[in-house]
C-alpha cells in the first residue's frame, strides 16, 4: 500500500464516521424538539392545575402547600405564554 492509497482509506474513513455524526446530531435534535414540546405542554398543564387550585380553594391551600411560589410566579406570567422556567 502506498501513500496514495493510504489517503484515500483514512479520507473515506473521515467521510463514514462524518455521515455518522450528522445522523446522531440529527436524531438528538429531534430527541430534543419532541422533549421541548413535552415541557411547554406539562407547563401549561401545571399552570391550570395552580389556577385551579387557587379558585377552588380561595387561596386556603396555599397556606399548606409547598409550591405557593410556584404558583405565584405562574399566575404572574403573560397569561403564561411565557416558556418554561
Amino acid at each position: 500500500m502506498n501513500i496514495e492509497e493510504l489517503r484515500k482509506a483514512l479520507a473515506s474513513d473521515a467521510t463514514e464516521k462524518v455521515k455518522e455524526q450528522e445522523k446522531t446530531i440529527q436524531a438528538l435534535e429531534k430527541q430534543l424538539e419532541e422533549a421541548e414540546n413535552i415541557i411547554k405542554v406539562q407547563y401549561k398543564v401545571l399552570r391550570v392545575m395552580c389556577n385551579r387550585c387557587i379558585v377552588m380553594t380561595r387561596g386556603a391551600m396555599c397556606l399548606f402547600c409547598g409550591h405557593a411560589g410556584l404558583c405565584e410566579d405562574l399566575r404572574n406570567t403573560d397569561n403564561g405564554n411565557k416558556t418554561a422556567p
